[in-house]
């Protein structure tokens, strides 16, 4: 199915991979304000307002970068597991970078055949990420604040089945290893 753009980014979310087939609970990471991938044979860039284009023929890895606005400091805490001291200092320790985690992107596209539209997501199961560097500025959903984006690096790479990627129409409950287990007919 071909699709337009129309609305395009939603949010991001995170669920942390405990072992090579569980995962935590899923989190919000925040409003999508840009989304960049680059997989073995394109490179794709989609500011806020676009449809996430995916390839279909990716090698199993892609890298790229998440744009949201700045990351509270418990999701920081989550994602790069840095600690706090008495006085609520930030702690960076010899684990203070990401695991692995699944990744969920939210877009809204509409399909050219029958006009409607439609959310999907996108799970990318196993993914690193970099230190998030600040990007740029966007206003808040009310159009009230100016918040400061930060960019986030991330490599994703597939399970042990071979599988890398899923798309779906809803936001999973949960991650589970079912997600992407291939059902033979």
């Amino acid at each position: 199915m071909v699709y337009t753009i129309k609305n395009g980014l939603k949010k991001a979310y995170l669920a942390a991979m405990k072992t090579a087939t569980t995962w935590d609970e899923l989190f919000e990471l925040g409003d999508l304000v840009e989304y960049a991938f680059e997989t073995a044979e394109n490179k794709s860039e989609q500011p806020a307002g676009n449809m996430v284009v995916y390839s279909f023929i990716g090698k199993g890895s892609s890298s790229g970068t998440i744009t949201v606005p700045a990351i509270s400091d418990e999701i920081f805490a989550k994602i790069y597991n840095t600690k706090k001291n008495s006085n609520g200092d930030v702690l960076y320790g010899m684990d203070s970078i990401s695991g692995n985690f699944c990744l969920v992107i939210g877009v809204t596209g509409k399909a050219t055949d029958t006009g409607l539209e439609k959310t999907e997501y996108i799970v990318l199961p196993k993914t690193t990420f970099g230190s998030p560097a600040e990007s740029g500025q966007t206003k808040s959903a009310d159009g009230t604040e100016t918040l400061q984006t930060q960019q986030i690096s991330y490599t994703s790479t597939a399970l042990d089945n071979g599988i890398y990627k899923a798309k779906t129409s809803t936001l999973p409950a949960s991650i589970t290893i079912e997600m992407f287990t291939p059902v033979t007919q």
